[in-house]
């Protein structure tokens, strides 16, 4: 059966990575934790991946101290301890994790543990960008654009919203289709932002739904089409988007 198939691929899987661990290959004792943590093959322990995820961390491997930090954060195989997950965020940061650097830019943002600094925010973001992770990207879009600790450039706000929107970030994608809707920083192109919109509404994006059937309604770049704007404000506001849902007869305002 199928499903024999793959336990006996994860059980070998989990083999291995215990030898390869045992034997300070850093990378197996990272994937090896992660089996541990989320109970794949073996028996769930946060404890146990702490362990893993520490001789993770100790052979350099980003991901090891960033997960290492999440279970420091939330408490989970330990007492929460704030102070040294954003140390093992910063280690993780240092050993080019991105996802380290990120969360070590959230905890400057909203004050967690440190004084509120912008600038180092968007600087940690920026780097956490640069080492691939298209959500740091799709943030980075938005201080660039709101001069958030940095100073402003639209041009370069503009690219992030374009690179994380072909990342399928459709809050990006959706951004982008109400800038060339208003015609803010680019020129107005309705044809744009209906693709745009288009976009995001199949990615379930819900503003961009009920943005796409607004156009329909009105026959804004695109035919007016009552059933259509109808069947997009539906499907809106089942992606919890009040104003959408307030376009509907009342039986059909099911919010999912």
């Amino acid at each position: 059966m199928r499903g024999e198939g793959v336990a006996k691929d994860l059980n070998a899987a989990r083999d291995l990575l215990s030898k390869a661990c045992a034997a300070d290959e850093s990378r197996a004792c990272y994937q090896f934790g992660l089996m541990r943590r989320d109970g794949i093959a073996l028996s769930q322990s946060f404890t146990e991946a702490m362990t893993l995820f520490e001789k993770a961390c100790h052979g350099k491997v980003g991901g090891g101290c960033f997960e290492l930090g999440v279970l420091n954060a939330a408490g989970r195989g330990v007492k929460p301890d704030l102070t040294k997950a954003m140390s093992l965020y910063r280690e993780a940061c240092t050993n080019r994790e991105p996802r380290g650097c990120l969360a070590l830019g959230l905890l400057y943002e909203g004050g967690h543990g440190v004084v509120v600094d912008m600038r180092r925010r968007a600087a940690l973001i920026e780097e956490a960008c640069g080492l691939g992770l298209m959500d740091a990207c799709s943030r980075l879009s938005k201080i660039y654009e709101l001069a958030e600790g940095v100073n402003r450039d639209v041009m370069k706000a503009m690219q992030l919203h374009e690179r994380s929107c072909d990342a399928n970030i459709y809050l990006n994608c959706h951004d982008l289709g109400v800038y060339f809707y208003e015609g803010r920083f680019v020129t107005r192109d309705l044809a744009k932002a209906v693709g745009l919109f288009q976009r995001a509404c199949t990615g379930n994006y819900a503003a961009s739904c009920f943005a796409l059937g607004v156009l329909h309604e009105n026959g804004e770049g695109v035919a007016r089409d009552r059933i259509r704007s109808h069947d997009l404000f539906l499907k809106a506001c089942h992606g919890n988007h009040q104003p959408a849902c307030a376009k509907l007869p009342v039986r059909q305002r099911i919010v999912r």
